[in-house]
């Protein structure tokens, strides 16, 4: 089962950008996808769920900073998670897929200077950041069903510029059957990404592929690399 997390920029399906990441998507067909600073509808089929739209920033009535797609369909979707967490940047749902039902967590963590210099203008350096992760610590604790957790979460892992502070609230938050297999130097980009994917307990990554940023004729389609998750069952001999 192949998962997709990518942070898009904004970019919209009809944009030249836009319609080049289209057609990635189509290629690559997931079955699961965690696109994060949406501007539109990047699949043709398959069922979609989206964060609220209220994250403090005046800004197109389109964009969302969470997508959840899956091609199986979606039960029990949240778009709030909690009352403590800083809104718009969470979505999570189950899906029935062929390992069985997964829940789906999906992610756009603030990034440091989130309300700081633009949006409310009322906080300080990380301040969301670490609030949004202090209140996703319980929520993750509570989860029952296997599941995956996706998304933009502006942290390399391991810590490199980021504060230590920042860092440790992070993991604090990541209950320790959690796997990160997104971390360290992910082939073949052989780079950290910020954009990663943990899995729970059960569940394994078959294969981790960084996906480029990088277009020949375009550039840089976004400002994220993305990357593809194989997910399998442990024991299912899919190694």
């Amino acid at each position: 089962m192949r998962l997709l997390n990518w942070n898009l920029e904004w970019r919209t399906p009809g944009s030249r950008k836009g319609s080049a990441i289209a057609r990635r998507i189509s290629a690559i067909r997931p079955d699961l996808a965690v696109l994060t600073e949406v501007a539109g509808n990047f699949f043709e089929t398959g069922a979609s769920a989206y964060s609220d739209t209220d994250w403090g920033y005046r800004t197109a009535p389109s964009r969302r900073k969470v997508h959840i797609w899956s091609r199986f369909g979606w039960d029990y979707v949240d778009s709030v998670g909690s009352g403590s967490l800083p809104g718009g940047r969470y979505v999570s749902g189950v899906t029935r897929t062929e390992l069985g039902p997964l829940r789906v967590i999906g992610v756009c963590i603030p990034w440091w200077g989130a309300h700081v210099g633009t949006g409310r203008k009322n906080r300080s350096n990380w301040q969301d950041h670490l609030a949004f992760l202090r209140a996703l610590e319980p929520i993750l604790e509570g989860v029952r069903e296997p599941y995956v957790l996706a998304g933009d979460w502006n942290q390399r892992i391991p810590r490199k510029h980021q504060p230590k502070e920042a860092f440790r609230t992070l993991m604090r938050a990541l209950p320790k059957t959690l796997e990160v297999v997104t971390s360290g130097l992910v082939p073949p980009l052989e780079r950290p990404l910020i954009d990663h994917v943990a899995l729970s307990k059960g569940l394994t990554a078959a294969r981790v592929q960084g996906l480029p940023r990088e277009d020949p004729a375009l550039g840089d389609l976004t400002d994220h690399d993305g990357v593809l998750v194989d997910i399998a069952a442990v024991g299912s001999g899919e190694r």
